[in-house]
């Protein structure tokens, strides 16, 4: 998607909590013009988990194939340090309708 000015590739995520798999599949194409990538995990009941907005030159760094179809695929572990505070993010009004 395009917003502000910047291409942004968005996955988002629903997990049941016994489900405790961190990975999002994310296309690495070296042809695409991505400048953010946003992950969003819900809980099972759509409850706002987690929320992860990683510049993209440095998704790209843990973007790796996995699995038996070696799907590229991004471990959230490996961008923890740009996960958002749920308190912090803009526009809180919509943002609480998801806690």
């Amino acid at each position: 998607m395009e917003a502000g000015g910047k291409h942004i590739q968005v996955k988002a995520h629903a997990k049941a909590g016994s489900n405790s798999a961190q990975y999002s599949a994310v296309s690495n194409k070296s042809t695409e013009t991505i400048d953010e990538l946003i992950i969003v995990v819900f809980t099972e009941d759509y409850k706002l988990k987690s929320f992860y907005k990683v510049p993209w030159r440095e998704a790209l760094k843990h973007i790796h194939p996995r699995g038996k179809a070696q799907r590229p695929e991004l471990n959230w572990r490996a961008v923890e340090q740009f996960k958002q505070e749920i308190g912090g993010l803009l526009k809180q009004e919509i943002v609480q309708l998801f806690t």
